[in-house]
């Protein structure tokens, strides 16, 4: 890699491995202030970031340093932006550091000030309290990173400052013939030492052995001052088996300090004990399992969630759980993934308890939990076409919506909607309702493989949909262009209605179209101001049946020629008004407006209609029937200008409608 472009400003143009580059970028797309940790022959690698209050927020970051062979012109470090010379620039002590890993966890204020910063490595006591020093068996970096640090790509703080990291341990010698894992020389592991900026130690102290593969959990306190509680995620008594390994996809922190941990685990085939809990047991039947752990705030395992398939219970997949979204406001947990059964085997949905998602091969799903009690209350899922796939679904929710992006491959349904993406994946941006309801798709037109997402952010109006893309991309009319193998993209999604809650139709208010104005015109008049409005105050739109008779712009109606034409005032809704019932009025045009003893005009619409048809007259309206076309007359209850004809069978009317001077006849048709 020769260098980090972050758009229009060239970050970094020094040799580097892998590099983390904390930015700041305004509304606009434009950089206003960037930190770099990079390093000529060594790698940095950002985890997560989390924000404290409104002021500040934390990144943690992985950092192999580059002091265990010299500095030299090949071999530097540059932490935020400074580059570190000599012996004296260490970030922390060395004998404090194993193997040379260290953990940063750095407080930004949104200005770009670091406020504060901790570097963290794990190390090993033995019973006696003796420094273990670890055996790297394939002296590969990724084995040192997940030994000696927090290896898992997330951490998260509660709202009182605690500060919650994972760590993937593996502490255990238990095979030094492997050559790809790593072990301790003396197995008798007594506590974990967690040094803090190489001045004090924290301890976790064993009380059963060591297991050979595990997830644990921590949970500190702010400024890393002590270590609150720490747990391994399993009984360690029972994952023995040495091609057993484990995987934390995220973790979240609802506002009262509960836990919640998706995570997978591969191999293992015999059930499994939840640590620090009463008697909750991990289902291995499946192969590859997945499923949510609730923890209190004392780290408590109180619940757990897995998901199954409905059918042939003899498949070895499951459903996969790859993200989690806690929504304080409606006390819901979302979880989304993926599902992916072998055509070979019969599945008939998902289930979660005695409620089954109606799912098909490779869709993407969410499922809404209660939170407190993690009671199923919906779904809603992003279908994949008859030959498509759907990899992955990340999302957020703001006002009673479910935002998410996912990548899908060759095609995916979405509200009666199908895009098609030959030989290749896509980018998508969907919204449903909380209920589950599709609402709507968005593709990126990318072409191309490889894709990633992220989880969108939304202010306002405005989603923020972060992802890299393997190749250029349009978005609406945004055309995005590629540079090199791959990049790094912020699409930005304005929309006003996402300011106010969305209702389920049946909640949404009614509202009417009050618009009291004749349209008997005369040519000469040119243009007339229509002043139709709504009772909700929601801007009206017009149209007319005969745009050679008169056009609409806006709400200025155009006069073009003489004769007959219908002008109608429609409100379409949004998220918290029912449609109006539109209102149609009869233009008459002529060379000098009404002429003396005009006969009156009434037009009846739409023909074919199915449950109503509609009605003007510059008359009063006395009475409506209809007659059968053997001759049967039939009352129809009739009122503002509709006819209600939903409990006429299907087949030919003819219209009758009396005025105060006049007798109408319509032929129409009720489908």
């Amino acid at each position: 890699l020769c260098g980090v472009n972050l758009l229009p400003h060239e970050i970094i143009t020094t040799p580097l491995r892998k590099a983390v580059v904390i930015a700041k970028l305004s509304p606009e797309g434009n950089l206003l202030w960037h930190k770099s940790i990079c390093g000529t022959y060594s790698s940095s690698y950002a985890h997560n970031l989390c924000q404290m209050g409104d002021t500040a927020f934390m990144v943690k970051v992985g950092i192999e340093l580059p002091f265990d062979v010299g500095y030299g012109q090949y071999n530097n470090l540059y932490y935020l932006d400074t580059l570190l010379t000599g012996n004296n620039d260490y970030l922390m002590s060395t004998d404090s550091i194993g193997e040379y890993i260290v953990n940063a966890f750095i407080t930004f204020g949104y200005d770009g000030d670091v406020i504060e910063q901790h570097f963290l490595c794990v190390g090993w006591q033995d019973t006696n309290g003796n420094t273990l020093t670890p055996l790297f068996l394939g002296q590969n970096t990724m084995d040192k990173m997940f030994c000696n640090m927090f290896s898992s790509e997330t951490f998260n703080i509660d709202s009182e400052g605690n500060i919650y990291v994972i760590r993937t341990s593996n502490d255990r010698k238990f095979n030094p013939d492997n050559g790809q894992v790593w072990s301790v020389v003396d197995g008798t592991i007594g506590a974990l030492k967690i040094m803090v900026d190489g001045v004090h130690a924290l301890y976790y102290y064993l009380t059963q052995r060591s297991a050979l593969w595990n997830q644990q959990i921590f949970k500190f306190s702010p400024h890393f001052d002590s270590l609150i509680a720490a747990v391994y995620v399993f009984d360690s008594t029972n994952n023995q088996d040495p091609n057993t390994t484990i995987k934390v996809h995220d973790f979240k922190i609802d506002s009262i300090g509960n836990v919640f941990i998706n995570l997978q685990a591969i191999n293992e085939q015999s059930p499994l004990s939840i640590s620090n809990s009463d008697s909750l047991i991990v289902d291995m039947s499946a192969w590859i399992p997945t499923m949510m752990l609730k923890y209190s705030p004392n780290l408590q395992a109180s619940a757990i969630v897995q998901l199954s398939y409905a059918g042939d219970s003899s498949s070895f997949v499951v459903p996969n759980i790859i993200y989690s979204l806690i929504d304080n406001k409606n006390n819901s947990i979302y979880l989304s993934g993926n599902v992916n059964w072998p055509s070979s085997i019969s599945v008939d949905g998902v289930t979660y308890g005695d409620d089954t998602l109606n799912l098909s091969r490779h869709d993407a799903y969410w499922i809404r939990l209660d939170k407190d009690n993690l009671r199923f209350l919906s779904y809603g899922k992003a279908r994949a076409g008859e030959v498509g796939e759907i990899y992955e679904l990340k999302l957020t929710t703001h006002k009673n919506r479910v935002f998410g992006q996912t990548i899908f491959s060759t095609s995916i349904n979405f509200n009666d909607h199908e895009t098609n993406i030959p030989n290749t994946d896509d980018n998508a941006f969907l919204i449903w309702d909380n209920e589950g309801n599709e609402l709507f798709l968005k593709n990126f037109n990318s072409f191309s493989l490889n894709n990633s997402v992220s989880s969108p952010n939304i202010i306002d109006s405005v989603v923020y949909l972060p992802g890299t893309l393997y190749s250029n991309a349009t978005f609406d009319t945004i055309t995005t262009q590629s540079w090199g193998h791959s990049y790094a993209y912020i699409a930005k999604y304005v929309d006003p209605e996402f300011m106010v809650p969305y209702l389920p139709e049946s909640e949404r208010l009614a509202q009417s179209i009050e618009w009291d104005q004749e349209l008997q015109l005369s040519l000469a008049d040119s243009t007339v101001a229509l002043t139709a409005t709504s009772t909700s105050g929601l801007p009206v739109k017009f149209a007319c049946s005969d745009t050679n008779i008169a056009r609409v712009v806006g709400s200025t109606l155009h006069l073009l020629s003489e004769g007959d034409a219908l002008v109608t005032a429609s409100q379409p809704g949004n998220s918290q008004y029912r449609p109006a019932d539109p209102v149609t009025k009869l233009l008459h045009i002529s060379s000098t407006g009404i002429a003396q003893g005009e006969r009156p005009v009434l037009a009846v619409y739409p023909n074919p209609a199915r449950d109503a048809v509609y009605y003007t007259s510059s008359e009063q309206v006395e009475e409506i029937k209809a007659i059968t076309s053997t001759g049967i007359v039939v009352d129809v209850p009739f009122s503002g200008g509709k006819v209600d004809i939903s409990t006429l069978p299907n087949g030919v009317y003819y219209m009758t409608i009396v005025t105060e001077g006049s007798i109408y006849k319509h032929k129409i048709i009720k489908l």
